[in-house]
């Protein structure tokens, strides 16, 4: 898998353990490759030398807080450490857990909640900091929730599960509405979804599919609308807005890796999104082409295994289920039977 991050100054793009950086700095390109595991391996040879350092654990989500200071980190224990980012060399705290594996975080405006998501279809509304206060639970998904974004304007929380269902909830764990995603008769898990406040659009992409739905969201009522589908010619693995409102997508195909496309508002006012013209001498084209021209750099993450088998719970016998039934039986075998009444002769 590979996933894709853009901002003001550039685009990350990370596949297997390989992280590009490019910079964009007057105009001109700057790249960067980092080995991920070299430098993993290298930090864990010197914790190992100083015989003082914490043990790895395996990031799912991360999350920079409101204020830029923090970082939170979710792992797949299901716990949540904060990381300052003023001071790097300081140890993680632990801010709460989940008894699962959490897929997805982000915090509220003002860093007043952390909401969380697992693998056991929970969302988990905390407080922050003191985020042993549990707010409220968003209980409605019957899959992995996969995916979380927030809207201030109406301010609610929009979540996206294996169950093919995206559902819009208050800050108090209400349900407002719920979308549910497919394609014909064939339910489409969701992978992640983004909201953009520039163009106030909603994307989701799914789980091993080529499609990219776009949604708007009505404040009133906080009904989503389907207004467009785009299909590609193979199954996505990432995608985003960056500041401009531009949405990126990266795909599993070669040569055409990366595209990129804008949010415009029709004369009718309705949004529509297309492709950007891939001849115009802009920076974010640079950038494409570089990426697509270097399939060598995509290659470890086409053999990336399914995220859908990992999401998914092992199926497990209902123990306690299993154990009332056959108490049933017990006592329905061991039940004395009626006595049979005695008939009395009479003279």
């Amino acid at each position: 898998m590979a996933t894709l991050v853009c901002s003001e100054d550039g685009v990350v793009c990370i596949s297997g353990t390989t992280l590009a950086v490019i910079s964009l700095r007057d105009g001109a390109l700057e790249r960067q490759d980092i080995d991920i595991e070299e430098k993993r391996l290298s930090t864990q040879n010197e914790q190992t030398q100083e015989d003082s350092g914490p043990i790895s654990r395996r990031c799912t989500r991360l999350t920079f807080t409101y204020d830029e200071k923090n970082v939170l980190v979710a792992d797949k224990w299901g716990d949540v450490f904060r990381f300052s980012v003023q001071d790097p060399k300081k140890g993680g705290q632990l801010l709460l857990g989940h008894l699962s594996m959490l897929l997805d975080i982000l915090t509220t405006k003002e860093d007043k909640f952390v909401v969380t998501a697992d693998r056991d279809n929970k969302i988990r509304i905390s407080s922050y900091p003191n985020s042993y206060n549990i707010h409220t639970y968003c209980l409605q998904h019957t899959e992995y929730v996969t995916s979380l974004t927030y809207c201030e304007d109406p301010e609610v929380i929009i979540s996206g599960s294996g169950d093919g269902s995206i559902i819009v909830w208050n800050i108090n764990g209400q349900v407002l509405s719920q979308t549910n995603c497919s394609e014909g008769d064939t339910t489409l898990p969701v992978k992640k979804i983004e909201w953009d406040r520039n163009s106030k659009l909603l994307s989701v992409i799914f789980l091993n599919s080529p499609v990219v739905q776009f949604y708007t969201l009505t404040p009133d009522s906080a009904l989503l609308h389907h207004i467009q589908d785009i299909q590609l010619t193979s199954p996505i693995w990432d995608s985003c807005f960056d500041r401009k409102g531009q949405f990126w997508l990266l795909q599993k195909q070669e040569g055409d890796t990366i595209k990129m496309y804008c949010c415009q508002k029709t004369n009718s006012g309705a949004i529509k999104v297309e492709q950007t013209d891939r001849g115009l001498p802009s920076a974010e084209n640079k950038v494409i082409d570089m990426f697509n021209k270097d399939w060598t750099f995509f290659k470890e993450a086409e053999s990336a295994p399914d995220l859908s088998v990992e999401y998914k719970k092992k199926e497990t016998p209902d123990n306690y289920s299993i154990y009332l039934q056959k108490k049933q039986d017990r006592m329905q075998q061991t039940q004395p039977t009626e006595p049979q009444t005695k008939k009395v002769k009479t003279g």
